[in-house]
């Protein structure tokens, strides 16, 4: 949907009911930051896939479904992940 898009942060509305589709924003080159709100019911596969620049992931609540585990692969640059249920942050392993 956004595949190869330009901006660098993603930050959803926090009202309504969101689902991140499977590929939604993979390959976005320029994508930095991505803010993951409470209202977030569906994070689809590969949604964050080869975003190259990708630093944070944060997580504001765990999403009710998490399809395939590799919503982030490729993201080479990810350096921290907030996790909600533990209060703290990760930092990633490449």
């Amino acid at each position: 949907m956004f595949c190869g898009a330009t901006f660098d942060t993603v930050k959803f509305p926090t009202s309504g009911n969101l689902y991140i589709s499977a590929s939604m924003f993979s390959g976005c080159k320029n994508l930095k930051e991505v803010v993951i709100t409470a209202n977030t019911k569906q994070i689809g596969g590969d949604s964050f896939t080869g975003c190259t620049s990708l630093e944070r992931a944060i997580f504001l609540s765990t999403p009710a479904i998490y399809n395939n585990g590799e919503a982030f692969r490729g993201c080479t640059s990810l350096e921290y992940i907030s996790s909600p249920k533990s209060g703290t942050s990760i930092t990633a392993v490449r």
